[in-house]
């Protein structure tokens, strides 16, 4: 059950209840569903929105604790601003899932900032059922997270990553695809001195192809890092 449901309507972005009773209404797609996100109320348990229909997107929208968002129909950014299409900071229980995430308009700047769906320091999350695509950087990142689930990923043509698991442990991604971007699926740590941890990290039956560097990768560049436990298998790599 989704306790908001965003749809465009002629040039507004209409935010209406389970009831179907309009919220809210705004011009700018993101600024509607930014609404619906902040307005679930508190929580303890996961809330939902949904986005039903085709949505440029002008501004960043960013997650809250216990939030799920899920896409119905395709979202391209249409700005020419440096922004992630969803982000997330020190959160916890998130989920993004469906829909058409595309990244090819906008700016072309070659930085973590025009990831389109990013997470830093954030744990308990999803991504699942997805195609994104056509970032100038990484697809999707998730930066010193734990306990991440990817699945039924879409992932291709990344200037850089498709996907990135930096200084992430105890993750999970299966099922998914990711083609054409100089690395696939990348769990590293940096040579820092600080102690980093890719622990526990299970990829499976994923489809990887048409990578410049590398295909699937545990990464420890620093001799104080560790990559205890993890699980590669049924997985298949093509021009890596």
């Amino acid at each position: 059950v989704y306790t908001y449901t965003v749809t465009p309507s002629g040039s507004n972005y209409l935010v209406k209840d389970s009831n179907g009773a309009q919220k809210y209404s705004s011009t700018a797609a993101h600024t509607a569903v930014n609404w619906a996100i902040n307005n679930l109320g508190t929580r303890t348990a996961m809330k939902y929105v949904l986005m039903k229909g085709t949505f440029p997107i002008t501004g960043q929208i960013t997650l809250q604790n216990y939030t799920g968002l899920h896409l119905d129909g395709k979202a391209n950014i249409s700005s020419t601003s440096t922004m992630h299409m969803v982000y997330a900071s020190s959160k916890h229980d998130l989920e993004v899932s469906g829909g058409e995430w595309n990244r090819s308009g906008g700016s072309r700047t070659y930085t973590d900032s025009n990831t389109p769906i990013a997470f830093d320091n954030c744990y308990n999350g999803a991504i699942t059922n997805l195609y994104v695509h056509d970032s100038p950087n990484d697809n999707i990142y998730a930066i010193g997270c734990q306990n991440f689930y990817l699945s039924k990923v879409d992932s291709r043509n990344a200037g850089y990553m498709l996907c990135e698991m930096s200084f992430s442990r105890d993750c999970t991604i299966e099922d998914g695809n990711f083609y054409n971007g100089q690395c696939g699926i990348y769990c590293y740590t940096e040579t820092d001195g600080v102690v980093q941890n890719v622990s526990g990290n299970i990829i499976r039956r994923c489809t990887v192809g048409m990578t410049n560097q590398s295909g699937i990768s545990i990464s420890l560049r620093g001799s104080e890092d560790v990559g205890d436990n993890c699980l590669f298998e049924y997985n298949v790599l093509t021009d890596c």
